[in-house]
């Protein structure tokens, strides 16, 4: 399906163009929400919550032997035939070992069966998914132009058609992207003293956004859920423009963060699926504690680029391809900071932030969790996809 996207899109495009909202985005949803509800249902990382610890030890120690052979396979590429044919019969042996378990999780956990065999919602159902407060968006780019589907609380399915597509899209995205990480100079230096990034921020709200701007300006909170160079995107960070007021410290405009809680979803099939795992009574009696990992301490091993050294096959191969180990910037201030919204909160930093304190803890989905209140502010992060 992935690999016939552009048909897809194409049939989108028309249906739209006929007027034909509901069987286009029904289509939509069907192409999207079908591809990644069959990804999670085959997905190991799908299944580790669910599976029993030796099926998720077998599947474990499966993978690294696969990854071994692939090893051993590109570094004796130029060997005797016969070290390589013995290599590729172990691989397919083990292709056999791990399709067998791959049924019997089947047999097994029930969650992943039950992704794969869900079908996508159509626009009655995803309607029904609407809480009042939550607008949702979702968008299709196609080669030409991009449809953007509006749904809203005690509101008819909307669409619009936005004059962009995706290579034009991807364009903008890129150039913001850029000018993100440039130099701070990119926001001011030009006419009226918009420098080049604030620009852009306002030029990507006014194509994406504002064409639907009454619909979440009364909502609460906005879904967005993203299609091909719109995954790139961070949402939060475009502008919008707003009258002089204190909130905006003087300013004539606003992030969008800083005006809307912005969530985003691959499908609203899976936003579907999202809603049917949570549990309210589990939302209700259990206040949220945290256990806060961040800054860990990087292996000496790593730190001097001693690729002989490093045991586990994979973290060996991504640096011998270059890839460096290096402590993520600002990263123990930001686990500090979301760690004081918790009144129970325990935090593991440098040294202590290791595999082995994180082991006892138990995994409790996203879904299922209920944040504690913000301090009092507009501002929201974006969540990224």
């Amino acid at each position: 399906m992935a690999s016939h996207g552009n048909v897809y899109k194409e049939y989108i495009n028309l249906l739209a163009q006929d007027g034909d909202m509901i069987s286009a985005f029904e289509l939509t949803e069907s192409y999207r929400g079908g591809i990644l509800l069959r990804m999670l249902a085959e997905r190991e990382l799908a299944l580790d919550s669910v599976l029993p610890p030796e099926m998720a030890l077998r599947q474990r120690q499966l993978d690294e032997e696969q990854d071994r052979i692939f090893a051993l396979l590109t570094e004796k590429r130029g060997d005797h035939r016969k070290t390589l044919d013995a290599l590729e019969i172990r691989l397919r042996e083990l292709r056999d070992r791990k399709a067998a378990l791959r049924d019997e999780i089947h047999r097994n956990a029930p969650k992943p069966a039950d992704l794969q065999h869900t079908q996508s919602l159509d626009a009655a159902a995803i309607q029904s998914l609407t809480e009042p407060g939550l607008a949702i968006l979702s968008y299709s780019v196609g080669a030409n132009s991009t449809q953007l589907f509006v749904l809203a609380a005690d509101r008819p399915l909307q669409l619009h058609t936005i004059p962009l597509g995706e290579d034009a899209i991807h364009e903008k995205i890129e150039l913001f992207r850029h000018l993100l990480s440039g130099p701070s100079r990119t926001y001011s230096s030009g006419p009226g003293g918009v420098g080049p990034l604030l620009a852009t921020a306002r030029s990507l709200y006014k194509d994406l956004l504002q064409p639907v701007s009454s619909v979440f300006e009364g909502s609460d909170r906005i879904l967005i859920i993203s299609d091909g160079p719109l995954h790139l995107l961070p949402w939060g960070a475009m502008i919008r423009e707003t009258g002089p007021s204190p909130e905006n410290q003087g300013r004539n405009w606003q992030y969008l963060a800083e005006w809307k809680p912005i969530s985003t979803v691959l499908s609203a099939t899976l936003f579907a699926e999202l809603k049917k795992s949570r549990r309210q009574s589990d939302r209700e009696s259990i206040r949220p504690t945290l256990a806060a990992f961040g800054d860990p301490r990087i292996p000496r091993t790593l730190a001097l680029k001693k690729t002989d050294a490093i045991e586990d096959i994979r973290i060996r191969s991504a640096a011998e391809r270059g890839l460096t180990f290096e402590p993520l910037p600002a990263t123990r201030t930001e686990v500090q900071q979301i760690a004081s919204l918790f009144p129970k909160a325990t935090t593991y930093l440098g040294p202590e932030a290791t595999e082995e304190n994180a082991k006892p803890f138990p995994v409790t989905p996203a879904s299922s969790i209920s944040l504690p209140t913000l301090p009092s502010t507009n501002a929201s992060p974006s969540t990224p996809p």
